[in-house]
């Protein structure tokens, strides 16, 4: 019998899109203000460079989500992604760590499996949790011993 594959949309921290932002907000404005005195080249230097960090920051963290199939944990964040087979996880638990991963929040799960550890921040933390190690065990049942 096939499950359904469920979408865990990633947490988002406030504080943590306006630190990513603020530098090509601030470079929109002071092309703005190059506009108003009359500087054309720099203004539309600024402009550009704005917009191009804004789209930079969108493709490496839109859409950011972590997908639960059958046998295996997708994970999603822009451009990058990364297949986590369910049989290999040790074990999820709850963590604040400002190591790099993929996601958009630092209320995070830490998920082990045998070889490495990925950080990943869903909205409902204790749900995904749950819903990972019963999928992982699961899977560990229905694999036969090699």
């Amino acid at each position: 019998m096939s499950r359904p594959h469920q979408v865990y949309p990633s947490a988002t921290d406030q504080w943590l899109m306006a630190l990513l932002y603020a530098g090509p907000v601030c470079l929109g404005g002071l092309g703005l203000y190059c506009i108003f005195d009359q500087r054309d080249a720099e203004a539309m230097t600024l402009l550009m460079m704005s917009v191009g960090l804004i789209g930079l920051n969108l493709i490496l963290t839109r859409p950011c989500r972590y997908t639960l199939t059958e046998d295996t944990l997708n994970v999603r964040c822009g451009l990058f992604s990364k297949t986590i087979a369910l049989k290999d996880v040790v074990s999820a638990e709850l963590s604040s760590s400002w190591l790099s991963g993929p996601a958009l929040s630092l209320r995070r799960v830490r998920i082990r499996t045998s070889k490495k550890s990925v950080l990943v921040s869903p909205v409902d933390r204790e749900q995904f949790i749950a819903d990972l190690l019963a999928a992982a065990q699961r899977c560990r049942k229905d694999t036969p011993a090699s």
